[in-house]
């Protein structure tokens, strides 16, 4: 590596290098140079360590890979090269990751791992390095998820697809998107149903309204429906008829309780007087009422022409056409009432004249038959003549007395009807604005 002058070149290859140079003689005179090229100690070694461990080289330790030389001056003078190359091997180094679900083991360097984390475990390779293989086990969790339901006692919530109705906790588990279970967790509460102490009351008479309901204890803040009507918070009602009534009661958790109770009426109050009848004047008539539900007190109006006014059977002699009430009532103030008409009839015969007999096809007199009546009588509200068999042959209404061609004259339909027997309906008016009436037969002669 190193050059020599020689002949005025600088020579590194080893070799004979001559020259001839003229004498003062004039003989040529030549001059040999003999180069010899001493060699360079070069000496190598390879060293060879794994990734991590260190190498004294040169009085250095040394980590890295590469070529490591030192220069040491030879006897001959020429200088020894001592090279090292340092090879390092790699430490084999693999990881792998695992997965499992909470509360799952796994086998991991021959032990059944639960905990996340990461495992290692170191071989031996064939190189004299270690190989170390590392699993990272991840632990999934298991999700669990939990709600709380709360329905009244009696009612029923749909979970996972069943309608419960018992308190409890109801689990079900589903596969999860990990592969984990997923739990959902639904807890039922039952509230208590809201109680009320009631009281009831029965009407007090037939058909009246006036049942009640009087609600003595209850939740706080409770509001009531009667019947269906809408929640408030009325305790009492004072209008109820017999019959069935639903109470329902809910409290401020929106639970209801309902309880029917049936309101029973007492048997009814009635009184029957016997229909309208027909006395004449000075006549008295025995009225005796068909009484029921229990009637002790007895009320008549008007009084006149009775013989008791608070008594259950009186007698009447109404000196003019009456129309009696009769109110009874019992113990509890239940009443009923009846009304009856009399009609007072005056007597006619003193005051009105009707012929027994008429002849239509005499010459003289009684040829018609009509009402003959004193001053006191205005007016014939209506005369009426029946055949035996009841059929109407004559009627004429609103006209005065005494006027015989104003009568029948024993015709019907323009034609004579047969000799023999015709009733009659005779009804007046008097001066005093009563009415009489008097009915009889009149005979026919021909």
């Amino acid at each position: 590596g190193d050059s020599v002058l020689i002949f005025g070149n600088y020579e590194t290859a080893a070799g004979a290098y001559a020259q001839t140079i003229p004498s003062v003689n004039g003989c040529d005179s030549t001059h040999t140079v003999s180069l010899a090229v001493l060699p360079v100690l070069e000496t190598a070694e390879t060293l060879l360590i794994c990734a991590g461990d260190s190498v004294l080289i040169f009085g250095n330790y040394e980590t890295a890979a590469g070529a490591y030389a030192q220069t040491i001056p030879s006897v001959n003078g020429c200088d020894s090269t001592h090279t090292v190359l340092l090879a390092v091997l790699p430490v084999l180094a693999t990881s792998e990751t695992r997965t499992i679900c909470s509360g799952d083991t796994i086998l991991i360097f021959g032990n059944y791992e639960t905990a996340a984390g990461a495992y290692a475990q170191t071989v031996s390779a064939a190189s004299g390095c270690d190989s170390t293989h590392t699993v990272s086990l991840a632990v999934l969790p298991v999700l669990a998820t939990s709600e709380t339901r709360t329905i009244c006692s009696g009612d029923s919530v749909l979970i996972f697809g069943n309608y419960e109705t018992a308190a409890g906790a109801y689990a079900q588990t589903y596969q999860a998107v990990g592969g984990c279970d997923s739990v959902v967790t639904i807890s039922v509460q039952l509230l208590p149903l809201p109680q009320a102490d009631a009281l009831w009351l029965d009407p007090t008479c037939f058909g009246r309204e006036d049942g009640g309901l009087v609600i003595e204890s209850a939740p706080a803040g409770a509001v009531f429906s009667l019947d269906g009507a809408p929640f408030d918070t009325t305790r009492m009602h004072t209008d109820l008829a017999a019959g069935l009534h639903t109470l329902r009661v809910r409290d401020t958790s929106g639970c209801e309780w309902e309880t029917a109770v049936s309101l029973h009426e007492p048997p009814p109050v009635t009184v029957v007087l016997p229909g309208d009848t027909l006395i004449e004047q000075g006549q008295s008539l025995q009225i005796q009422a068909e009484i029921s539900g229990g009637a002790v007190q007895f009320a008549w109006s008007p009084g006149a022409g009775l013989d008791c006014a608070t008594c259950p059977e009186v007698v009447a002699t109404p000196l003019e056409s009456t129309l009696y009430t009769l109110t009874v009532s019992n113990t509890s103030g239940c009443t009923a009432t009846d009304e009856m008409w009399i009609e007072v009839q005056r007597k006619l015969q003193n005051e009105v004249y009707l012929p027994n007999a008429i002849m239509p096809d005499g010459a003289g007199a009684n040829r018609f038959f009509t009402v003959y009546a004193g001053a006191n009588v205005t007016e014939v509200l209506r005369l009426e003549v029946y055949d035996r068999w009841g059929g109407l042959v004559f009627r004429r209404e609103r006209f005065a007395p005494n006027v015989e061609t104003f009568g029948w004259d024993g015709t019907w339909r323009s034609r004579p009807v047969a000799p023999g027997v015709y009733a009659y309906v005779v009804e007046v008016a008097y001066t005093d604005g009563t009415t009489g009436r008097i009915s009889g037969g009149v005979t026919v002669v021909r």
